[in-house]
């Protein structure tokens, strides 16, 4: 909520050169363990789809790969077959020397499609 509410603000920065360091990300991870804490844990369940096929039907395993790259060029970041290129450019310098959070973001609808924590920062 806070995060849409920062969003909506209309603070007037103007454009930005922001410097933060090259970044590559690449995380895989088995998002069934995720699905089954947030309470959906009956879609792994032996008749979960019983209602849409005749045989007993269930998910198996559910993987996510996510890959985020910040480089000179700019920004890409990719989720299975989503993928959103973007350049940063401006006027203002803002430098990055520390652990950051970073949000990747549809600009047409303002969607959240990334965000994350870096902390690997090696001045």
């Amino acid at each position: 909520k806070q995060l849409v509410q920062l969003d909506n603000e209309d603070e007037g920065y103007g454009n930005i050169r922001l410097g933060v360091p090259r970044i590559k990300i690449e995380q895989k991870l088995d998002a069934q363990t995720t699905l089954v804490k947030m309470g959906l844990k009956t879609l792994f369940a032996q008749e979960a789809f019983q209602v849409l096929a005749t045989r007993l039907s269930k998910l198996g395993q559910v993987k996510q790969s996510a890959f985020i790259k910040v480089d000179e060029q700019g920004t890409q970041a990719a989720a299975a077959a989503a993928i959103q290129s973007l350049v940063v450019s401006g006027i203002s310098n803002v430098d990055v020397h520390r652990p950051f959070m970073y949000i990747i973001r549809k600009e047409s609808t303002k969607d959240i499609l990334f965000i994350g924590h870096y902390s690997n920062y090696e001045g």
